[in-house]
């Protein structure tokens, strides 16, 4: 849905919530960005709705640098997908 997404003109933003039982081939944060992301440590499966919900906090009130760049949010869509 990503692609589709970003073709046809929207902003995307993924995030992971849950913490991944099993070693597999996956596009986490740590491998997409090993210098940034190499030393996070994800919480516990506890804390996935609010690891969930901050993406959006972020985007429509940032502190600090704007992660959109000035992109008007007129639409924010939260998905989900199970493992």
């Amino acid at each position: 849905m990503r692609d589709e997404l970003l073709r046809q003109g929207y902003a995307w933003v993924g995030a992971v919530r849950r913490r991944r039982r099993r070693a597999r081939r996956h596009r986490g944060p740590a491998r997409l960005g090993p210098a940034r992301y190499g030393s996070l440590v994800h919480p516990g499966d506890a804390c996935a709705y609010d690891i969930f919900s901050q993406p959006g906090q972020a985007l429509r009130a940032p502190n600090g640098p704007d992660p959109l760049g000035g992109l008007e949010i007129r639409t924010l869509l939260a998905d989900g997908e199970s493992q």
